[in-house]
This record gives C-alpha cells, sequence and structure tokens, in this order.
C-alpha cells in the first residue's frame, strides 16, 4: 500500500472563493465515514487511514468534530485499529444519540465510545473466533454491519465475509444473541446448513435487504455470483435457514456475469419499475479476447414477473452497448419513482494496455437511459450522455463513477445536479438539473448546458456529494491520499 507524502495537496480554488474544509491526516486516507458520534445533533467524521511507522504499518481511525463553524482543524479524537482488523462500521447500537464506532477483527467485534477525553477503552461486544481470516492487504474500510434486520426495531449485527456471514439478533435489553452461520464457503461449495450448498464460486457477496414479494416484510438476499438464496427474516421468529431463490446461470452463461450483477447499484436487488417488488439489472461481457473491437458489455432488465416466470427467468430488454463498461448505477432521476440506468462505456484500441501506463488519459462516456414506467422498461436510446477525460491510474484505482456524480442536489430546488472533473482541464464543474416537464408529468431527465458552480481543482482521489450539515444542499466530499476535503458548492 502506497503511503501518502506528507506534503499537503490543497484544492485551488477559482474566485469567488467558496467555504472548504480540509481533514489534514499524517497516514493514506482510505474511507470517510459521517455520523453524530458526539451527541450534538451534527454529523461527524470519521476518517481510516494508513501511516507509516518505521518499517510497519499503522491503521488507525480518526475523527473530526463539526460545530457551529464547521470542523475542527485538528482531530478530536482517534485510536490504532490493529493489524487484525477486517473492516469497521458506525452505527448508534444502544439507542442514545450517539453513534459508535465497531471494530471488526479476527476474533470478533469491539465498540469505541467517544467520552470527552477521547475514545474510551474497547468493549468487546461479541466473540467470534476463527471464522474470518486476517490478511495483512485488506484494507480498513468502513461496511455496512450494523442495521435492523428483522423489523423489530432493534439494530442486528451482519458481518460479512469472503469465507462466509454471521447474523447476530438484537435482544429487547440491546444485547446481542450468539453467531447464526448464513453462509460458508467450504470444499463443496457455499454451505447454507446441513443440507443445502451451492456449487464453489470466486466469491460471496454482502448480503442485500429487500422487500422481495412486495409484502412489506423485508428478505434477505444472498448472491453468489450467477445465484440467488433468500433467508426470511421476522420480528420474534427463529431464522429460518437460506432458501435457494434464483439460478441465473442458464440465462448469463458460465464465468461471464460481471462481479455479482444484479440490480447493479452496490450488488443490491433494487425496485426498478416502483412496484414495491425486487427486480434486477444484469450485466455480463461478450469479448473475443485480444480484440477491444469485439468488446461489448449486455444490460439485461428483469422485472419481478420476468424473475418468476415458469421454466426459469427471461429478459425483458437487453441493452448493448460497444466497449469496456463499468457496473451500472440506478438511481431515479426525473423522479417519477421509477430508478433510471447509467452506464459507462470506455473504447480505445489500447485498453489492454492501461496497467502499462501507454495512455495518460482516457476518454469515458457516460450513458442515461430513462425508466419508462407506461412500455415498463428502458428508454431504447440515452437520453442522455457526457464523456470526460480520465487519467489511466485513476479510471483503475477507483472506477468511472469516482470523478462524477448524477444522484446528488447541489443547488437545493430538489432535483439532481450533474457533477463532473475534468482531469484534462483541472476543474470541477456543476450542471443543474433542467426543468422541462409539467407539473402533471415527470420531468424529463435534461442537465443545463452551462454551469452554476465551477471550481479549478487537483483532485487526488474519487469524490461523491452528500448533504452533510442538513441544508438540503450537498456538499462534494473528495478523499486523495492525505486529507479528505469538503467543498460547499450550493452557498
Amino acid at each position: 500500500m502506497v503511503i501518502a507524502a506528507t506534503l499537503a495537496l490543497p484544492l485551488v480554488l477559482a474566485l469567488p472563493f467558496p467555504a472548504i474544509s480540509k481533514l489534514q491526516v499524517d497516514g493514506d486516507v482510505q474511507a470517510i465515514r459521517f455520523a453524530d458520534l458526539d451527541g450534538d445533533g451534527d454529523l461527524d467524521a470519521a476518517l481510516t487511514l494508513v501511516r507509516a511507522a518505521g518499517s510497519d504499518l499503522v491503521r488507525e481511525v480518526r475523527v473530526f468534530l463539526r460545530g457551529a463553524e464547521g470542523f475542527g482543524a485538528e482531530a478530536a479524537a482517534g485510536f490504532a485499529a490493529g493489524d487484525d482488523v477486517l473492516f469497521a462500521d458506525v452505527a448508534d447500537l444502544d439507542g442514545d444519540g450517539k453513534a459508535e464506532v465497531l471494530r471488526v477483527d479476527v476474533a470478533g467485534v469491539s465498540v469505541f465510545r467517544l467520552a470527552a477525553a477521547g475514545f474510551a477503552a474497547p468493549e468487546r461486544l461479541l466473540e467470534a473466533p476463527s471464522f474470518f481470516r486476517a490478511a495483512a492487504s485488506t484494507r480498513l474500510d468502513f461496511a455496512p454491519v450494523a442495521r435492523d434486520l428483522d423489523g423489530d426495531g432493534r439494530c442486528d449485527l451482519l458481518l460479512p465475509g469472503r469465507e462466509g456471514h454471521l447474523f447476530f439478533r438484537a435482544r429487547p435489553d440491546g444485547s446481542l444473541d450468539g453467531p447464526q452461520l448464513l453462509a460458508r464457503r467450504s470444499r463443496r461449495g457455499v454451505s447454507h446448513g446441513q443440507n443445502v450448498h451451492f456449487r464453489m464460486t470466486s466469491r460471496l457477496a454482502v448480503p442485500a435487504l429487500a422487500d422481495w414479494e412486495g409484502d412489506g416484510v423485508p428478505d434477505l438476499l444472498l448472491a453468489f455470483d450467477d445465484q440467488v438464496a433468500r433467508v426470511a427474516l421476522r420480528p420474534g421468529a427463529p431464522l429460518a435457514p437460506p432458501a435457494p431463490l434464483l439460478d441465473l446461470s442458464a440465462l448469463l452463461g458460465a464465468g461471464r456475469v460481471e462481479g455479482v450483477g444484479l440490480a447493479m447499484n452496490s450488488g443490491r436487488f433494487l425496485d426498478v419499475d416502483g412496484d414495491s417488488r425486487c427486480d434486477a439489472v444484469l450485466t455480463d461481457r461478450v469479448a473475443r479476447p485480444s480484440l477491444l473491437a469485439g468488446i461489448a458489455t449486455r444490460t439485461l432488465l428483469l422485472l419481478s414477473s420476468d424473475l418468476a416466470q415458469a421454466g426459469g427467468p427471461r429478459p425483458r430488454q437487453v441493452i448493448r452497448n460497444d466497449g469496456v463498461t463499468s457496473p451500472p448505477r440506478l438511481c431515479d432521476l426525473d423522479r417519477d419513482g421509477a430508478l433510471d440506468l447509467i452506464v459507462t462505456t470506455v473504447r480505445t484500441d489500447l485498453f489492454s494496455k492501461l496497467k502499462e501506463s501507454l495512455l495518460d488519459l482516457v476518454h469515458v462516456t457516460f450513458l442515461i437511459y430513462r425508466f419508462d414506467r407506461e412500455e415498463e422498461r428502458f428508454d431504447e436510446e440515452p437520453v442522455f450522455s457526457s464523456t470526460l477525460s480520465l487519467p489511466v491510474e485513476r479510471l483503475l484505482d477507483v472506477g468511472a463513477y469516482g470523478w462524477v456524480t448524477f444522484e446528488a442536489d447541489y443547488d437545493g430546488d430538489g432535483r439532481p445536479d450533474f457533477a463532473s472533473y475534468g482531469a484534462r482541464e483541472g476543474k470541477i464543474s456543476v450542471r443543474r438539473g433542467a426543468r422541462k416537464g409539467s407539473w402533471f408529468s415527470s420531468a424529463e431527465i435534461a442537465f443545463d448546458e452551462a454551469a452554476f458552480f465551477e471550481a479549478e481543482a487537483v483532485l487526488t482521489g474519487s469524490f461523491f456529494g452528500q448533504d452533510i450539515d442538513g441544508d438540503g444542499r450537498a456538499e462534494i466530499v473528495s478523499l486523495g491520499r492525505d486529507q479528505a476535503l469538503i467543498l460547499e458548492v450550493g452557498k
């Protein structure tokens, strides 16, 4: 892992000078999570980082508190994460209005609570010895593990891992039951208890919580490449063993599914058409080896009725894009209650040489396909496209979506805006979502031609949009090397 230089890398902004917060640390920032850690009602920032300590690498969590004047210049508290840590999360487990930091290591989970003098000594929440394996190269990232999974209003705990998943149910007194096995990899494949097995796959995906039947009760969905299992979680009921739900191997072809591929918004099932039932958006790649001209990516839409067809699921729609694509995103950009599709394409005859850094910049095109609720499918042609020139190393590091946002509302008008970073120009640009519909129909997906905000910038890491101060306008948050930058766009 590369350790950041000690020199600060400032964000140089064009006039008029907007408000910016810089959270500086002496290490390589890996992730950031916003939560109220001190109970004052404001969202604070928890950063995970790696820094050099002699010949060793030290992993730490640092907390920057936010008050009436914004974030403090120095970290208010922190602790060493340890070499055996797999991942961390931030959640309010006891319901007191103050979030705790959860540290998951190879032996179990510890809780760090913020006090006036810093973090108190860790409390061991639960033990799970020998279930997770330590890996020196494992990045300490925040992962969603603490949430109400069975609908009883209490925060349960889910530990997802490459070798298996463990579930801990919350008791009425706030404690947790012992671990219950959801899935484990073995020589026979992915095991679900005594008698249910799937064949061996490359990895286990992080489980997703979704309403499969549309009955208002969430289910836990476990995806294993081209297969899906379902766990019914009900308040007060014992945990039922996972049941096989879908086998998509015949639809996608063995080994051709890209990642998990299921409703590809971080690998989760989503309700695409707004009928409260789960749908799926799958991707697979068709290519002739070594010839990029033959590479294409298919995006398959399967609504809930398509998934339930006799004889196996069949796609309602197939969208083909030439070139290499990132996993698609799904977001309701026109605010009509259905999710629209965002895909990327990279087309260059030298794509196979990217890792050798033969190219300085790569042209990436973002395409938006609107979901038509009357036709129950995406438009055949994209309603919006934009091409950016991205540095090769950054594209390979964080992917294309690390340099654009479509979902965030930066000006507070209720419509999502389009923010992008042009590496060649060194500029962040934000274009307003245009209002082109009537009050009696959904708005078209369009963005103003001219940017309402621009700033000269040198970004060394990806960015995203999030409303941190609760004013209805998202801020731009960028993580790069030894700092996190928070830029207030709408003010």
